[in-house]
């Protein structure tokens, strides 16, 4: 074996493990607002919202009550928390359930990427947490 055809077949022998379709950063920036379609891969009840209002600052409409918290992001590390939310009752069990899941869902976030139909996933640890669709 020639000492060109070694490296050759190390490289291409490496090419599997490549992930070619690695998902991009996606970037919060103020006036971006989003539909928040799944929480922890269940469909997340209509209504649910994540806004950027302004650099570092979020807010949106929760399950049951409106919501905000403070965001830091480097390219695709993302940090969000604790949120804060107004004390509103919240009669459906089922939508109540759903807000503690989404507030979880936010503070354990270690990353946002672009998902390959056009959303945006927030993800800890490389799976998707929340899924955002963008809003028109």
């Amino acid at each position: 074996m020639s000492r060109l055809s070694l490296p050759l077949l190390v490289a291409i022998a490496a090419l599997p493990a490549c992930r070619i379709s690695d998902p991009a950063p996606f970037a919060l920036e103020a006036g971006h607002s989003f539909a928040v379609t799944a929480i922890d891969g269940q469909p997340a009840p209509e209504g649910v919202t994540l806004e950027v209002v302004e650099p570092g600052r979020l807010a949106g409409q929760a399950p049951c009550n409106r919501w905000f918290a403070n965001f830091n992001q480097d390219a695709a590390t993302l940090r969000i928390g604790p949120a804060g939310a107004t004390r509103m009752a919240c009669l459906d069990d089922e939508r109540m359930s759903a807000e503690s899941g989404f507030f979880a869902a936010l503070e354990a976030v270690d990353s946002i990427v672009a998902g390959p139909d056009g959303e945006v996933l927030l993800t800890k640890g490389g799976k998707p947490r929340i899924t955002l669709m963008r809003a028109p």
